[in-house]
């Protein structure tokens, strides 16, 4: 067969007689259920329908990368060149990109096998992909052991290089030709075929007034054809149920009906879907079965169904382009499929998705962008990263200490001008707020009860001198930066001062509910007293 290696041999093969076993026919099967199955009638029970488009529209909306690993370790993304062209654009003049994985995922999820044919230059380069129908084509083996590719179509046979040939196959033994699940499958689905002839059978002969018509005489062959042609025009089929029936001639009604319950309809309808769903491991729900389905638990069976049944799939098509169009290209880049498309949750997940990643350094502000599918911000900005400035390696922790900034340069001093009235003002009120809310507390708990002793009040003011300044120091920072006078020390001495006055006061009145609100309106006004004074 080492004739056939050019392209003029491959052309020569379509009129050269074929020494190569014949093709394995497709199988139609009879299953005990009584439903003949093959490759096409299966497609008309729907939860086969529905579990072949799925995967097959899934796998045709998702794009590949063509990457070139640098040398740094990185990959650059290649996003021109025919390679990325026959992936992403369109593999012939004839279809898109995204029609061409859709068809050949639906080959192989009904047949076992997706073929393509890719044509060459004569430079050997890749520059289109015709889809092969997985029925006329078959991998086979010359006396040597080569492998080829054997096409039947309008009485002619051409054999194909292997390399030649873009196979996508799923589930097999030998690794070189996947299994056909409709023919390994072919009961469950039979059964679900009968199920659905049953059950439109079911509905077309009328589920109401189904029964005998007894008749007291004996009636001839003719009598009971009219009668029953009569009694079936009247009553039987969609739109008749309910109808009040009238006889005569000594007829009376007995009634067979039976209930849905007891045809176990629906049960056997749903049990079937699952069924089919097991054959392509697909969740229930995307079939449209949503009887086990809930808010808590699809999100987490959309990402399973990712993880367990599309991943796979990508990893075959990413094999064979890597091994059969990106090989004799340039051996080092790689295809990759772009799955991030189906993991991408709600706005608000991938929002706070971003902010962590974001907070954490390893996402720039244009690789959001870029997820989002916007226009990168131009600049440096949009490539920054940024990390929080208390984290560093742990190894550098103790041994690099931070460098001590350089002291600025001498400056004659500026005369301290004279503070705004407004923003003293401002800031006196912030202040205030603060800390009289915090002395308030502290003091309330600390003097409760002590009227009449004025030697302990006095002890628990100094004691808590200390920190009533520590209190202070942040705020006495606020002033400083508006240019505002402001005494820690003094300013605590007063409100001590001010505290046991107030407390004395309240004892020559004898009242004795000190409250919480009345010591933090005491300490308030105090306090931009000293601030003012």
């Amino acid at each position: 067969m080492s004739e056939k290696t050019s392209f003029i041999g491959r052309v020569l093969a379509r009129i050269l007689p074929s020494s190569q076993p014949n093709s394995q026919r497709v199988v139609i099967n009879r299953a005990p259920a009584g439903a003949y199955v093959n490759n096409e009638n299966a497609l008309t029970h729907t939860a086969v329908w529905c579990a072949i488009k799925l995967l097959a529209e899934t796998m045709g909306s998702l794009n590949f990368k063509v990457l070139q690993p640098l040398a740094n370790g990185s990959n650059l993304e290649i996003k021109n060149g025919t390679i990325y062209d026959l992936l992403n654009v369109s593999p012939n003049p004839m279809m898109s990109a995204a029609t061409f994985r859709e068809t050949l995922t639906a080959h192989v999820c009904g047949w076992g096998n997706g073929y393509a044919e890719i044509e060459r230059d004569m430079m050997g380069r890749a520059v289109a992909l015709w889809p092969l129908l997985p029925n006329q084509t078959k991998p086979v083996l010359d006396e040597s052991g080569q492998l080829w590719y054997k096409n039947t179509s309008n009485g002619n046979t051409v054999y194909l290089e292997a390399k030649d040939v873009l196979h996508i196959h799923g589930f097999g033994f030998d690794g070189v030709m996947g299994y056909d699940p409709i023919t390994y499958h072919s009961q469950a689905i039979s059964q679900g075929l009968a199920v659905e002839q049953h059950t439109s059978d079911f509905f077309a002969n009328g589920t109401h007034l189904n029964g005998a018509l007894i008749a007291k005489g004996k009636l001839d062959k003719d009598k009971r054809a009219n009668i029953r042609d009569a009694y079936n025009e009247s009553y039987k089929g969609n739109g008749k149920a309910y109808r009040m029936a009238v006889f005569d001639n000594d007829l009376s009604w007995q009634s067979f009906s039976i209930s849905p319950e007891a045809s176990q309809l629906i049960e056997s309808r749903k049990f079937k879907v699952s069924d089919i769903a097991r054959i392509w491991r697909v969740p229930n729900h995307l079939l449209g079965d949503l009887e086990k389905a809930t808010f808590s638990n699809i999100e987490s069976q959309g990402i399973e169904f990712v993880q367990y049944t599309i991943l796979p799939w990508a990893v075959r098509w990413e094999s064979e382009i890597n091994m059969k169009l990106l090989n004799s290209a340039n051996p080092k880049r790689r295809a990759k499929m772009n799955l991030n498309v189906l993991m991408r949750g709600d706005a608000k997940s991938r929002y706070e998705a971003y902010k962590i990643g974001r907070e954490w350094g390893w996402l720039s502000a244009n690789d959001i962008r870029s997820l989002e599918d916007m226009n990168p911000i131009p600049g440096p900005a949009g490539k920054a990263y940024i990390l929080p400035l208390n984290y560093q390696l742990a190894r550098d922790i103790g041994s690099n200490p931070a460098p001590t900034p350089a002291p600025a340069p001498s400056q004659a001093p500026e005369p301290p001008s004279d503070p705004d009235p407004d923003e003293m003002s401002a800031a006196a009120n912030i202040m205030a707020e603060d800390i009289a809310s915090r002395i308030s507390n502290k003091y309330g708990n600390d003097l409760y009860g002590r009227f009449g002793d004025n030697g302990l009040i006095a002890k628990a003011i100094a004691k808590n001198n200390d920190w009533l300044q520590q209190a202070l120091q942040p705020v006495s920072k606020l002033f400083q930066e508006i240019n505002i006078s402001f005494s820690v020390e003094g300013c605590a001495d007063a409100i001590g001062v001010l505290i046991q006055s107030y407390y004395t006061e309240l004892e020559s009145n004898q009242e004795k509910e000190v409250t919480q609100a009345a010591i933090k309106g005491f300490v308030l006004d105090s306090i931009k007293k000293q601030l003012v004074g």
